[in-house]
């Protein structure tokens, strides 16, 4: 082989929509149940990039949360620190797409 190799990256093959209306600022903020809400309690933020309306897929979010608190895949999302599932039936939804807003990992199940 002639001459040095090119070690750099490439170009990434996602790129943020470019639709004026697409809505940029839309996160979703991943949080823990157990801890105060502030800036010190936020696992992820995901740009909502899966929806043209803004919103994350739900085993995007569910993968990344299981993963960091130790492969608890038997937990779930909720909108409140406290509070029950997202929505009924979303663990089962794996194609269902979050919306922009903040939600908690809970790492056990949903009891009553």
């Amino acid at each position: 082989m002639d001459g040095p190799r090119d070690w750099s990256l490439p170009a990434p093959c996602y790129q943020q929509p470019q639709d004026p209306t697409f809505p940029r600022d839309c996160t979703i903020e991943l949080r823990h149940p157990g801890l105060p809400d502030g800036d010190s309690n936020v696992l992820f933020h995901f740009p909502a990039y899966d929806h043209i309306n803004g919103g994350v897929h739900y085993s995007v979010a569910f993968t990344a949360c299981a993963i960091v608190a130790g492969n608890k895949w038997e937990g779930y999302l909720s909108e409140t620190a406290g509070g029950p599932p997202a929505a009924e039936g979303l663990s089962e939804g794996i194609d269902t797409v979050l919306a922009c807003a903040t939600y908690y990992f809970h790492p056990h199940p949903y009891s009553a």
